[in-house]
């Protein structure tokens, strides 16, 4: 892909984002794009291949969000970015896949993402390459939102850092306002059964995550939700991996709720 965009955009730097994104991972993708895009100049064409329909009939779309462009498959990992940019204009670029006769099906990254990147970055608008559709069309991945429910929330892991901090589909704004007001944060799995309350990683079932503002106002080994640097509240230990000792992953499903709505909790 690299040799491709250097080949067809020779003067423009190509940035890598991230190649450590989980494979097959759409939602994990959404996130990272998202958080990403607003730290870059206008005029930056993201190019975004998590892709596990490549080669089957999926759309060839892209997103013209805040003076930035995002290229992808139509398979939710514009998802956030809609999300967060109401006035986003969304495109659909098919039909440039279809004029390449020389396409491996297995291979659209290269064969095709990269040329149509190094294009738009070129100068070319999507106007010009594709047709304007309704971002409504477009596929919309689940575990991008959160659903309250009373003192509640259900909510998913959109990504674990390389620290082991779980960032959940939560934004701060006007979550960490909410759950700074719950006497306290009780952390429930996907399946049902009494929270999960830590109090170190060597015992799980005893205490609430903690509401804090930094990653130091946490004991050593004690767990804490807190408003992250991207815009999500997530979930962090102090000294060790939240994820592994709570069994975290992006795309898993938890519920958060306050000690209010579920009386004192487990024994």
């Amino acid at each position: 892909m690299k040799g491709v965009l250097l080949s067809e955009a020779p003067d423009i730097p190509v940035v890598d984002l991230t190649h450590e994104v989980e494979p097959q991972n759409v939602a994990q993708a959404s996130f990272l794009l998202a958080t990403t895009l607003p730290h870059f100049p206008e005029g930056a064409v993201f190019c975004c291949v998590v892709d596990p329909g490549v080669g089957t009939d999926r759309r060839l779309v892209c997103a013209a969000s805040r003076g930035r462009i995002c290229l992808a498959p139509d398979n939710g990992l514009l998802s956030l970015v809609l999300e967060q940019d109401p006035n986003a204009r969304t495109y659909d670029l098919t039909r440039f896949a279809r004029r390449r006769p020389d396409t491996c099906a297995t291979f659209h990254g290269r064969d095709i993402f990269a040329p149509l990147s190094a294009r738009l970055a070129r100068g070319s608008s999507p106007d010009s390459i594709g047709s304007r559709i309704d971002r409504n069309e477009l596929v919309t991945l689940e575990p991008s939102r959160a659903t309250a429910d009373g003192d509640a929330v259900d909510c998913h892991v959109l990504h674990v850092d390389r620290f082991g901090n779980a960032i959940l589909s939560l934004p701060v704004e006007p979550w960490n306002e909410t759950l700074g007001a719950w006497p306290s944060v009780s952390l429930h799995g996907s399946e049902p059964g009494p929270a999960v309350r830590v109090s170190s990683y060597a015992e799980l079932g005893r205490q609430s995550l903690i509401h804090v503002a930094t990653y130091a106002e946490l004991a050593s080994g004690q767990a804490g939700i807190l408003a992250g640097s991207q815009g999500f509240m997530e979930i962090a230990m102090n000294g060790v991996s939240a994820a592994q000792q709570l069994g975290l992953h992006p795309g898993g499903q938890i519920r958060l709720s306050s000690t209010s709505a579920c009386g004192t909790g487990s024994k």
